[in-house]
């Protein structure tokens, strides 16, 4: 159900795009989350952002598509 999420500029945002995301975002005024589980090329592994008292949606959107980023690289160095 989760690989259905139509919102993608958080996590998958800034990952590859053969990368298969299942994930489900989270808004209020002041929050933006997002937890997904990313599928490598050898492995999955779950991911979740928790923020609150938001001011900058895009800032923070960018920030969790980063983290995700980083996240995806650290793997794939692992498995490598």
């Amino acid at each position: 159900m989760m690989k259905g999420q139509l919102l993608r500029s958080k996590i998958p945002s800034k990952l590859p795009p053969n990368v298969i995301v299942a994930n489900k975002t989270g808004e209020l005024d002041d929050v933006e989350n997002d937890i997904g589980i990313i599928f490598t090329e050898n492995d999955a592994f779950a991911i979740v952002v928790l923020t609150s008292k938001v001011r900058n949606t895009s800032a923070i959107r960018s920030a969790i598509a980063d983290f995700a980023l980083a996240a995806y690289n650290f793997i794939q160095l692992d498995i490598e």
